[in-house]
């Protein structure tokens, strides 16, 4: 069937102006384990978002991550997928900042 998804890039382009929004995060860690984690997304484009995270996700590992963003028509949940291209021990204590680039 057809998939809704021609309205996509406009709404992540108005996502660029949102400061932060929640998001869910669900990976694979340096370990190899499953994890699930509620996040705040820093920044986000077209391409890709850099996103707070206490575990560690291995580099170039799949992750999905799930975003809850206003729309026109009330919050519109986004699910998309990436991979790691980047981690840096953040600023803050026990969280990292993981650069992601969408692939979908």
């Amino acid at each position: 069937g057809d998939r809704v998804q021609a309205h996509m890039p406009g709404t992540r382009t108005a996502l660029r102006r949102e400061a932060q929004f929640h998001a869910k995060v669900c990976g694979v860690t340096e370990a190899g384990k499953d994890f699930e984690e509620e996040t705040v997304v820093r920044d986000i484009s077209l391409q890709g978002a850099l996103i707070s995270l206490k575990h560690l996700p291995r580099l170039q590992s799949e992750l999905q991550v799930t975003m809850e963003a206003p729309g026109g028509d009330g919050v519109q949940t986004m699910k998309l997928r990436g991979y790691v291209v980047r981690i840096d021990s953040g600023e803050e204590k026990g969280c990292s900042s993981v650069g992601v680039v969408f692939t979908d």
